[in-house]
C-alpha cells in the first residue's frame, strides 16, 4: 500500500436536505441519527459528527446537490497545499461488513461507489 495515495476514492453529488447528509454503513436504511456534538451548543461551527454507523455532515447550504469526494487512506494523508476553512477528525464505528455509502438525510442514494474498509 502506497501511503501517499488513497486506497480508494469516490465522488458524486449528494442531496443535502435541511443542511445535512451522511456517510453511513451500507444497507439502504435511512441516514444515521447522530446528534450535533456538544460544541455546537457553544456556538462553534459543526460540520461533522461520527458515531455508531458512520458520519453525519452539516452543510452551510440548504437543499442543494454538492459534489462530495470521499477518500480512504491507509494512514494520515499528506498535508494538502490547499487552504481549508475547517478540518475535523471524527471517529465512527461500523459492522464487520465495512461498507460505507454516501446518502442524503432521508437515505437518498448518491451515484458514489461504495467504500469498502479493510478487515482489521
Amino acid at each position: 500500500m502506497d501511503p501517499l495515495r488513497p486506497v480508494s476514492a469516490t465522488q458524486a453529488e449528494v442531496l443535502v436536505a435541511y443542511s445535512q447528509f451522511a456517510l453511513q454503513e451500507g444497507g439502504g436504511a435511512l441516514a444515521i441519527a447522530i446528534s450535533a456534538p456538544e460544541h455546537a451548543a457553544a456556538g462553534q461551527d459543526v460540520v461533522a459528527a461520527g458515531g455508531a454507523g458512520g458520519v453525519h455532515f452539516w452543510s452551510g447550504g440548504n437543499d442543494h446537490y454538492p459534489l462530495v469526494r470521499i477518500e480512504y487512506w491507509p494512514g494520515q494523508p499528506p498535508r494538502s497545499d490547499e487552504d481549508w476553512e475547517i478540518i475535523r477528525d471524527e471517529t465512527f464505528t461500523v459492522s464487520d461488513r465495512g461498507e460505507l455509502d454516501l446518502v442524503g438525510l432521508f437515505g437518498e442514494d448518491s451515484q458514489a461507489a461504495t467504500i469498502t474498509l479493510p478487515h482489521l
